[in-house]
């Protein structure tokens, strides 16, 4: 599904499930398993806001896809973290109001 509006990281993620279910890699003719899969996007930090590594694992782009639905849940804290470290909440404390949530 296209969506030219969609976060960049929503994008990019797309692409890599799109190369997967178009056949993923070959070599020589031959499919070759999925081996890893990453989304790493750069913003207007010195540092990447999103860095998502899956390595040997038997659906390596379905893994990512499930921690990056993971990581969208705590995306505000860590944003928060690197804008006011000595003023964000514990971690501890973030993760248990997004369990009771």
């Amino acid at each position: 599904m296209s969506d030219p509006d969609a976060p960049l990281e929503e994008r990019l993620l797309r692409g890599i499930e799109g190369g997967r279910d178009a056949g993923g890699q070959r070599f020589k003719g031959r499919h070759r398993p999925e081996r890893s899969a990453w989304l790493r996007v750069v913003d207007r930090l010195d540092w990447p806001r999103i860095d998502l590594r899956v390595d040997m694992h038997d659906h390596t782009v379905a893994e990512l896809r499930r921690i990056f639905e993971a990581f969208k849940r705590c995306d505000a804290y860590y944003q928060e973290c690197s804008r006011d470290p000595r003023n964000a909440k514990p971690e501890e404390v973030v993760m248990s109001e997004l369990s009771a949530a």
